[in-house]
């Protein structure tokens, strides 16, 4: 839970930076430590960094064709 609570926390400088803090930040830290855990779990059940590193291009891949 800290190491997702950690990945949630490095994701806030670049939103800082880009807009401030906005209520969007507290939707986004929720939907990236939900992200997180699951990647957390991910790697614990495969022993494996790999499939994590997989999940989480991804997502980014999905997230950057479905923003408005």
């Amino acid at each position: 839970m800290l190491i997702a609570m950690l990945f949630v926390l490095i994701h806030w400088p670049y939103w800082q930076w880009s807009g401030g803090f906005q209520v969007m930040v507290v939707r986004d830290s929720v939907s990236i430590l939900i992200l997180a855990l699951l990647l957390g779990y991910l790697v614990k059940i495969t022993n494996s960094l790999w499939p994590s590193v997989v999940v989480h291009m991804m997502n980014n891949v999905l997230s950057s064709f479905l923003q408005v």
